[in-house]
């Protein structure tokens, strides 16, 4: 089990082990022109949709890696909503068990989407 005391650096090395890892049923990111927004800061510019994932964010992936990097089969997080859902989410991919915490102030649905999940 790799220990960080730091957050990794990015290199392509490291971004490609941490792609290998992502199950193959990860949604493709949509990705959308900007024209308007491309054409004021003068560069091609496109925006990324990660809404179609199957939380609904792009916390998936990287809940995903965590998971898969620890040999622990129980997790426990703590989340208000999107993180919640993406660690339960990928627990249950993973043969893991996931507990989250979340703030009396939740809202209802994001508790509900991660008991959906399995958390």
């Amino acid at each position: 089990m790799r220990s960080y005391a730091l957050a990794p650096e990015l290199t392509p090395t490291y971004v490609e082990e941490v792609w290998q890892k992502l199950p193959l049923h990860v949604r493709p990111t949509l990705l959308l022109p900007a024209p308007r927004l491309s054409e004021e800061l003068g560069c091609h510019l496109l925006l990324a949709s990660e809404t179609f994932q199957y939380t609904g964010s792009f916390k998936f992936r990287a809940a995903y890696h965590l998971l898969a990097s620890v040999p622990h089969q129980q997790i426990i997080t703590a989340s208000s909503g999107n993180f919640g859902q993406a660690v339960a989410y990928a627990a249950r991919l993973l043969g893991k068990e996931a507990t989250i915490v979340v703030p009396s102030t939740a809202a209802q649905v994001k508790i509900e989407a991660i008991q959906a999940y399995g958390g």
